[in-house]
């Protein structure tokens, strides 16, 4: 069961960006990806990630620890890799704006949001008279 503060929440503006960055943000098969790390802040630890899509709830992560080790003073208390696999349902369509926050208990610390296009892989065929174009460019 998803915790009522991760759904019920909205205030998206009202939290301070987070330092980090998306690894993955695409389709891979059949599946939704997203991934990444989100440095946490000096004053609490994160618990949980949550991911929204157009700010509707999709998913709940624990943060994992990152493999490498990092100077905890320089990154504030180090950074926390995230990661989602989402089968593809009505809520996993039709969306544009991905976003991770970082939770902590009830509270909200920190939001990671990035834009997905979904059409960016569409192939458009172009066909250029190559010849012709330069001769019309350079006489």
């Amino acid at each position: 069961m998803v915790h009522s503060a991760f759904a019920q929440f909205t205030s998206f503006e009202d939290l301070q960006p987070a330092a980090g960055y998306f690894g993955v943000v695409d389709w891979e098969g059949d599946d939704f990806v997203v991934n990444g790390w989100m440095h946490t802040p000096f004053t609490n630890e994160f618990d949980t990630f949550v991911l929204y899509l157009n700010r509707r709830l999709v998913g709940v992560a624990a943060p994992e620890m990152a493999a490498v080790e990092s100077d905890e003073t320089a990154h504030r208390a180090g950074h926390r890799l995230f990661s989602f696999h989402l089968a593809k349902t009505k809520d996993v369509q039709d969306f544009s704006r991905v976003e991770v926050v970082g939770f902590a208990g009830d509270l909200p610390l920190r939001r990671l949001t990035t834009c997905f296009r979904m059409d960016l892989d569409t192939h458009v065929h172009i066909q250029l008279d190559f010849p012709q174009y330069c001769r019309t460019f350079f006489n």
